[in-house]
């Protein structure tokens, strides 16, 4: 929203405009019609790059001094509303002689670009919100988190408007689906489609499935290190630019795979033949917001004690208490009277300290009988 009210939503190449709060009539344009009269005047003749972007926008601001930012990809573009002639460059060239109290300022591309009704200037890359009083150059980074405090339920918005998005995507697939299908049946004959058991129509990748295929990949890359004696790990930050510099729609995940060469495997293998990533190391992957980040540092190796599997056993004939190692597949016998009716009790290490003293084999068993055979009599076993 700009200083003079007026309102406005892009989306891809559509813009919905209206001049004033209380009207409730939007107009609609494309991005197209509304760059038209715009001249770059520092824009070179053949960088279609440096010219208005026609086709989608990234954001979108307005600023308290009438003027008006627009940015695509890791390049911005701005004029004051009072002219048609509008400037570009990078959003390094746009952050320059600015810092920010911690870490590095996002200059590869930015999510959300506004400014507060107070003069307040906001960045927000990923889950990171930079933000800036007017006319001082150092930027305060926050946690989205932080900046909206704690009694809001982010994380209970984001689930929803995903599961808003899911059912919007699920919707828009299913009406495809049956246009693709009847294109089919215009094209076969119903002979031959009835001989098919099923009729799979594929779902295009999203960014989300993305995500999770990235981190399957990582695996790999885990592993590897793992032979190596070396711990690795990657932040949420990192996977989630990881998957976007990796996804393709026309490609589908394909390119991952070559984007975690580049982006990963290539860097982590420098940092191992400089000697500055060793056995014993864990080395991390982050996204800063303007590039990724490997911190080395100590892993924390967990050693697995082989616990012996000693029990502890009562036995049901002569009531002698006995500790043992379990072997598998194997038959479990008293060590008094041999008898294999025994019953675990707890393992051994409850077990009391002190020897418990064996009670005595009774006597009043029964004896073993003779069996007759053809040569006599036989004792039974």
């Amino acid at each position: 929203m700009s200083s003079t009210g007026i309102e406005m939503i892009t989306k891809a190449g559509d813009v919905f405009s209206k001049t004033s709060t209380t009207t409730k009539t939007w107009e609609h344009t494309n991005l197209i019609s509304y760059f038209k009269e715009g001249v770059v005047i520092n824009a070179l003749p053949d960088a279609p790059d440096e010219q208005l972007p026609t086709a989608a926008l990234k954001t979108h601001a307005f600023s308290p001094d009438e003027g008006e930012v627009v940015t695509y990809k890791d390049r911005y573009w701005r004029r004051k509303l009072s002219t048609n002639d509008w400037q570009t460059g990078f959003l390094k060239d746009y952050l320059v002689d600015q810092t920010a109290d911690k870490g590095q300022l996002p200059i590869a591309y930015w999510d959300i670009h506004t400014f507060s009704p107070s003069g307040a200037e906001v960045l927000v890359v990923g889950a990171t919100v930079w933000t800036k009083t007017t006319g001082e150059p150092q930027w305060k980074a926050k946690s989205i988190a932080e900046y909206f405090g704690p009694d809001l339920p982010l994380d209970q918005h984001v689930e929803e408007k995903q599961k808003i998005d899911s059912e919007i995507h699920k919707k828009q697939f299913e009406s495809l689906k049956e246009k693709v299908m009847a294109e089919m049946l215009k094209f076969f004959r119903p002979e031959l489609v009835n001989r098919f058991d099923e009729t799979i129509m594929f779902e295009p990748l999203r960014f989300e499935h993305m995500t999770r295929i990235a981190k399957i990949q990582l695996k790999g890359v885990q592993k590897s290190m793992e032979d190596q004696d070396m711990g690795f790990a990657y932040t949420e930050a990192g996977v989630k630019e990881i998957a976007r510099e990796g996804f393709d729609p026309v490609f589908g995940a394909r390119p991952l795979r070559r984007a975690i060469q580049k982006i990963v495997e290539n860097p982590i293998s420098s940092l191992i033949i400089e000697k500055k990533a060793n056995a014993g190391d864990e080395v991390e992957v982050d996204f800063d917001g303007q590039q990724f980040v490997f911190n080395v540092r100590k892993a924390t190796l967990l050693e697995k004690k082989e616990q012996k599997q000693g029990k502890r056993f009562l036995c049901d004939v002569c009531a002698a208490k006995f500790s043992t190692e379990i072997i598998a597949n194997s038959t479990g016998i008293c060590a008094s009277c041999g008898s294999t009716k025994i019953q675990e009790q707890f393992d051994i290490d409850a077990m009391p300290t002190q020897k418990e003293e064996q009670k005595p084999v009774p006597t009043d068993l029964p004896k073993e009988q003779p069996i007759p055979t053809a040569d006599g009599l036989q004792p039974q076993k």
